[in-house]
């Protein structure tokens, strides 16, 4: 009877044994550190968190690098509008400076003139750029910045709106008519020379912006990289522990299986005897 009975636990254990044998198996498997919340609680919610981190890190990053894409839409739409202008100033003095000069309704001044319009409705295009982004920043309108959410916890990063449009509120620069008095061009000169000033004092503004951008957003790439890299190495330990767990079981099902066979050996020992 009482080898029976150890006959018996040794099943049992194989069978809780075999059990483990097979967890830990699906572990190493799909490579998974915690298959499930009941396995390990707290270090299911801490893995949860850092992975949701690194998420959250890898989503601003992107965020990030679209805002960078979109500021350099926006200088460089600036830098073709500062030709614009080169080229609107250009017009101008020819009617300014020839000689005889170009009198007020003359074909050649009236040309000119039209020329000088279609470069300023030009620039008036150039504010409406294909990328949302640079729309944000150098059209009129909306909000005086555009605000970036760097975090679930309400950080933010800014970039300020630069509006360069030939308006008051953008570059300044005038509408002048086919009738417009020599008078009025020289002031549109004088205009066009504060408005290059002006336009350069925005890309300055909108470079330190993306300066600020791109700090964060290597920033944001380092701390999700050591997100990363604290989950990999979770599962590395974790992997090799598991790994670790299984030989041992199958050392104590080796020696479960051993003493099961010895087991048997004495009772057909026994019953020889007593037959």
């Amino acid at each position: 009877m009482s080898n029976q009975i150890s006959t018996n636990q040794i099943l049992l254990n194989l069978s809780s044994l075999s059990d483990g044998f097979d967890k830990i198996s699906s572990k190493l498997s799909t490579g998974k550190k915690i298959n499930a919340a009941k396995e390990e609680p707290v270090a299911w919610t801490s893995v949860s968190k850092r992975d949701a981190k690194y998420n959250e890190l890898t989503s601003v990053k992107e965020s990030l690098g679209e805002v960078a894409a979109s500021i350099h839409e926006a200088d460089s739409t600036m830098g073709v509008i500062n030709g614009v202008m080169d080229q609107m100033k250009s017009t101008l003095q020819q009617i300014t400076k020839s000689f005889p000069p170009y009198p007020p309704g003359s074909e050649e001044r009236i040309k000119l003139l039209k020329t000088f319009a279609a470069f300023r409705q030009q620039i008036e295009d150039l504010t409406f750029p294909p990328d949302a982004g640079a729309k944000k920043i150098l059209s009129a309108g909306g909000d005086n910045e555009w605000t970036i959410a760097i975090g679930s916890d309400g950080m933010a990063r800014t970039v300020r709106k630069e509006e360069v449009h030939p308006g008051p509120t953008g570059l300044n620069i005038p509408d002048l008519t086919i009738n417009a008095s020599d008078t009025e061009i020289n002031s549109a000169l004088d205009s066009l020379e504060k408005a290059s000033v002006t336009l350069q004092d925005k890309r300055e503004r909108l470079a330190v912006d993306a300066a600020g951008i791109a700090r964060t957003d290597t920033f944001t790439g380092a701390m999700a990289t050591v997100n990363k890299r604290t989950s990999e190495s979770d599962n590395a330990a974790d992997m090799n522990d598991a790994a670790a767990q299984l030989k041992s079981i199958d050392i104590q099902q080796s020696l479960s299986y051993a003493t099961l066979n010895i087991s048997s050996q004495i009772d057909s020992k026994i019953l020889r005897i007593l037959g």
